[in-house]
């Protein structure tokens, strides 16, 4: 899943939307065939999501999502809802900088 000019120019395949793509796998994997030693409970299903759609996808068919928090910070209303045990794996990006004059007008709150 990718922006269409990467999936179609870049890689040569059929762009699908994305939360349409994501629907479709998700069953499929999970009812493919497991080859290796069979594990002892479901493994995790994480999925990278942005978009509400998606985020309400991982809701319900996984462990929780990934989400890269970018800039502001701003987490999506009700991408977790308050009590939920779903897990939310955010990556963050930080650059490290010891000259004032190049680092970030104001820290980024959480």
């Amino acid at each position: 899943m990718s922006h269409r000019s990467l999936v179609e120019d870049l890689r040569g395949h059929k762009y699908v939307k994305p939360f349409s793509y994501l629907s479709d796998y998700i069953p499929r994997m999970k009812a493919s065939l497991y080859k290796a030693v069979a594990p002892k409970a479901e493994p995790p299903l994480v999925i990278a999501a942005l978009h509400p759609k998606s985020l309400g996808l991982a809701a319900r068919e996984a462990h929780g999502h990934a989400y890269l928090l970018v800039s502001s910070g701003a987490y999506p209303a009700g991408a977790r809802p308050d009590g939920s045990d779903k897990w939310v794996c955010a990556s963050v990006v930080v650059i490290l900088e010891r000259d004032a004059a190049r680092r970030a007008p104001a820290p980024v709150s959480i």
